[in-house]
């Protein structure tokens, strides 16, 4: 027996180089991504030499939204403590997270080393995130050949490409690709082999495709991918 017609075997459609698993959770996550972004963005901040460099105010607040995060700037140059915090309030601004007065203090955990107390609060599960398109094998094999794409069940578009692909495409290319339920007669029952592909789900796929795919433009990515 061919176990293999039983499995539900899909095709995922993403924004390439996009992934919202990044997003920041949580005031932990929200230290160490405010982290990585400086040392890659800013040279100052290469400078620091307090391996902490960003942490919740408390272990109570290391899986809150909402609370104070803690900056050491020890090792940064002191002409250059308001350009980087500067930076920071930028990228949190990217990140949609609401913040106040960047208030100095002495650390209680680090000897008193100068620490700037932020207060913070994240829209977590609030930002404008890309849903993905997910369709059966069938209907994904059938939607890239009606829309001239030759890549197989793995493959990735330019954004623009895909949406004057859909835009363009002619009602009567759509009937072409109907497909009907194709079914095995057995001796006292019959089997579904493939359950088809009617024209209403067509459409449904190719909307929400177009409607990733303005995403992408509106939100500077390039491409699609899929597998």
């Amino acid at each position: 027996m061919n176990f293999k017609q039983w499995l539900n075997e899909s095709v995922t459609f993403t924004i390439a180089d996009h992934n919202e698993d990044k997003t920041p959770k949580n005031i932990s996550d929200l230290g160490f991504a405010v982290k990585i972004w400086l040392y890659r963005n800013v040279p100052d901040f290469q400078k620091s030499t307090n391996p902490e460099g960003f942490a919740p105010d408390g272990l109570h607040e290391l899986f809150e939204t909402q609370g104070t995060m803690n900056f050491y700037p020890k090792g940064i140059p002191e002409d250059s403590i308001s350009k980087v915090m500067s930076a920071i309030k930028y990228y949190l601004g990217e990140l949609g997270v609401q913040f106040g007065e960047f208030k100095k203090d002495k650390s209680n955990l680090f000897r008193g080393e100068t620490v700037y107390r932020i207060s913070v609060k994240m829209n977590v599960g609030k930002k404008d995130e890309p849903q993905e398109v997910n369709m059966a094998n069938q209907m994904a094999n059938t939607i890239l050949d009606m829309l001239n794409i030759h890549q197989g069940l793995q493959g990735r578009i330019s954004v623009r490409d895909l949406l004057m692909k859909i835009d363009n495409l002619p009602d009567y290319n759509i009937k072409k690709h109907v497909q009907e339920p194709s079914v095995e007669q057995e001796p006292g029952h019959a089997m579904l082999i493939s359950g088809g592909v009617d024209e209403t789900r067509i459409k449904r796929h190719l909307d929400g495709l177009r409607a990733l795919a303005k995403w992408a433009i509106d939100h500077h990515y390039d491409a699609l991918q899929w597998s």
